[in-house]
């Protein structure tokens, strides 16, 4: 039994690593175009990246200006309210949903966790015959 409990918490462990959003770089001419961005992370080209989202920015003279986050690691961010330039700006990443990743990573988890029962079961028939009392 506990095999199987680890084998299902490793198959969770995995849809923790791989999301349902994915990132899509978009160019600064279709920056202003999108409507339905949620979120929007812009990388500049001093390294730094920022974290907006809708509604808490806007463009005007040729600067963003927005109120978000700085990202300074995967797991740590500072409060960010003022302007970028457009000059200094890298890249524009928009996050959205990746339905067909999802039903992959579902479908590759499901696929898993049938192979481990199908050998779990498989593995205590062929131990119960050698089982004495």
């Amino acid at each position: 039994m506990k095999k199987y409990f680890i084998s299902v918490l490793i198959l969770c462990l995995l849809l923790q690593f791989n999301g349902c959003y994915s990132f899509r770089g978009i160019s600064k001419d279709d920056f202003e175009n999108q409507s339905e961005v949620k979120t929007l992370y812009v990388k500049t080209k001093f390294q730094e990246t920022y974290r907006v989202d809708k509604g808490n920015y806007y463009v005007k003279n040729d600067t963003l200006y927005g109120k978000g986050e700085k990202i300074v690691t995967s797991s740590v961010t500072q409060p960010f309210e003022g302007c970028i330039s457009i000059n200094d700006i890298d890249s524009f990443q928009i996050e959205y949903y990746d339905g067909e990743k999802t039903l992959l990573l579902l479908g590759g988890i499901v696929g898993l966790a049938a192979l481990v029962l199908f050998f779990t079961i498989i593995i205590s028939e062929i131990e119960e015959p050698f089982v004495t009392e």
